[in-house]
């Protein structure tokens, strides 16, 4: 090779290696939307995203999804969340998606506020129009139309993501379902979710704690049956009931747990023919997620505002002034009153100035924040903010949230902005005069109450909140018993006289924390086992730099408690 030759090919290696260089120095960003590639709009959805070659400098992650069309009007939602990405170079985030017309926007930023990378997911091709069934493994047969095919290794790791889902079932699954996966299914069902698993054979691939305290049965087994078949059998748990049967062995056996239903078939999914697979379908029930939307509405609508509207003010001057001058006119003039009724017209008039425009006393804006805390072993908590403006201006205001809120939309967007930003913890938005807006939110509940039923008449409760909860009830197969407040601490408290379920009441009937517990008692098995049931209704007006806002904190405790 000649010198000259040399010389090209060292240039060439130079040049190849730079460009290996600035492509490992350009950081690249992928995400997957929905579960398998599916989400239904007006729901929360996974979105997980991975990012490769991550510069030191990257801080979060903010997303941009833009709602509506030239018709209906046009919104943009931005969430911006910290970055925390695993080992694997991925992040999980829930948020709430309400379109398919335009693509989501997913940017990489850095600690001034620059886009480091940024790609784009089209959502269209993605979009259900309703909730669809979910398998997760393998299966001989498809187990439901609209059917969606995961691997266990793509569950979610929040119980959130699982909104689209309307049903979830469980096959042959070499490796098993993750931990954090079995707590987040068991999150999804207490609030209402339906799970369906297949064991038999394949049950010991599955068998893990979380699961074990789902099924419907207890010490479970394996046996074998007249037909050769290997089943799952075990003691029935008192709240589950058997569905069916096949060669006198319970073949399908359901049972409630919390809002949802956990739904076993003792076989495998191998062992099951066309003929099982069809009266298997028949028994499950659609997702019905507990939602506090339509109580919180209620509640809003019902929160007192403070102080009279300004024309009654008004009246109140021309009343005034009637009634002095039908005096004056009556009775025979003297100097003195013209100054007197100069006076009182120059008083009622500042009076009504400051009566119509109480600064310091009346609120710009009204929220109501409702909370179900669902404390079994898995905790869950359900919320909603209610908010409605009471000024004659536009308000820029600051919600605070754990997570991306779902927001309650319109069909049409041309009368107000819908614009919502989201970002460490708060979310911003803008009221226009007399507007009302609603946010869902969902959320993993910590331990805060725990109760033990010592005796017949006697309960023990720990208690980890800072303040005391004024109603509460223990409830005991399907009867009430009032207790006394709670206190923070450790408290005893003594059963007196029951009152049957359905007279419970927890408060005064139109009372806010009576319309959660009705709304708890109606998805909740109150009717079976012992749960303490406490709450509290907080107004408060806290004091900041943004509009004056008055706020109705009402929530509600429900605690699975313990037997010795």
């Amino acid at each position: 090779m000649t010198r000259k030759e040399l010389a090209a090919l060292v240039a060439i290696l130079a040049w190849l290696a730079l460009g290996a260089q600035v492509a490992l120095a350009t950081p690249t960003l992928n995400a997957v939307v929905g579960l398998g590639d599916r989400f239904v709009p007006g729901r929360f959805t996974p979105v997980t995203v991975t990012v490769a070659g991550l510069p030191l400098d990257a801080v979060s992650l903010r997303f941009v999804h833009a709602v509506g069309n030239a018709w209906r009007g046009q919104a943009s939602m931005t969430y911006e969340v910290p970055l925390a990405l695993s080992d694997a170079g991925t992040q999980e985030e829930v948020l709430p998606l309400y379109d398919a017309s335009l693509p989501l926007r997913v940017e990489l930023l850095g600690s001034g506020g620059e886009i480091l990378a940024r790609t784009q997911i089209e959502l269209r091709q993605r979009k259900e129009d309703a909730a669809f069934p979910v398998a997760v493994g393998s299966f001989p047969l498809p187990v439901a139309e609209r059917l969606i095919l995961l691997a266990p290794e793509e569950l979610p790791h929040q119980w959130s993501a699982y909104d689209s889902a309307e049903s979830l079932w469980i096959g042959r699954t070499r490796g098993g379902v993750d931990a954090d996966c079995w707590d987040a299914l068991a999150r999804w069902v207490l609030s209402g979710g339906t799970l369906v698993v297949f064991s038999g054979s394949d049950f010991y691939l599955l068998d893990a704690p979380v699961l074990r305290d789902l099924l419907p049965l207890e010490t479970p087994v394996l046996i074998e049956r007249a037909d050769g078949i290997r089943a799952l059998e075990g003691r029935v748990r008192e709240d589950a009931r058997v569905l069916l049967v096949h060669d006198d062995v319970p073949w399908l056996i359901s049972r409630r747990f919390g809002a949802g239903v956990v739904l076993l078939v003792t076989t495998d999914a191998f062992s099951v023919d066309g003929v099982g697979l069809a009266e298997l379908r028949a028994k499950v029930p659609p997702a019905r997620i507990l939602s506090l939307l339509g109580t919180t509405s209620a509640l809003l609508n019902e929160q007192p505002v403070d102080g009279p509207a300004p024309w009654a003010a008004l009246l109140l001057v021309a009343a005034g002034l009637i009634a002095l001058s039908a005096i004056i006119v009556g009775r025979e003039w003297r100097p003195w009153m013209g100054t007197a009724l100069l006076g009182v017209f120059g008083l009622l008039a500042v009076s009504s100035g400051f009566y119509a425009n109480r600064a310091r006393t009346v609120s710009d804006v009204y929220l109501t924040d409702t909370e179900l805390h669902v404390e079994v072993q898995f905790g869950i908590i359900l919320s909603c903010t209610g908010c409605f403006s009471a000024s004659r201006d536009t308000l820029h205001l600051q919600v605070s949230a754990g997570h991306p809120p779902l927001q309650a939309l319109p069909r049409s967007f041309q009368e107000t902005s819908y614009d919502l930003r989201y970002r460490l913890g708060e979310a911003g938005l803008s009221l226009s005069p007399g507007e009302r807006r609603l946010f869902v939110g969902r959320d993993v509940a910590l331990s805060s109450l725990h109760a033990r039923l010592t005796g017949d008449e006697e309960v023990r409760i720990t208690s980890r909140l800072p303040r005391a909860l004024a109603e509460s009830l223990l409830i005991v197969d399907a009867e009430a018993f009032p207790l006394p407040p709670l206190q923070p601490g450790e408290t005893t408290a003594y059963l007196g006289t029951a009152t049957a379920l359905g007279n419970a009441r927890l408060g005064d009937r139109e009372a806010p924390l009576e319309r959660l517990f009705v709304e708890a008692a109606r998805a909740l098995p109150f009717d079976r086992g012992v749960w303490l049931v406490a709450g509290e209704v907080v107004d408060a007006t806290p004091r900041g730099d943004g509009p004056r806002t008055k706020v109705r904190d009402v929530r509600l405790y429900v605690v699975e408690v313990t037997r010795d």
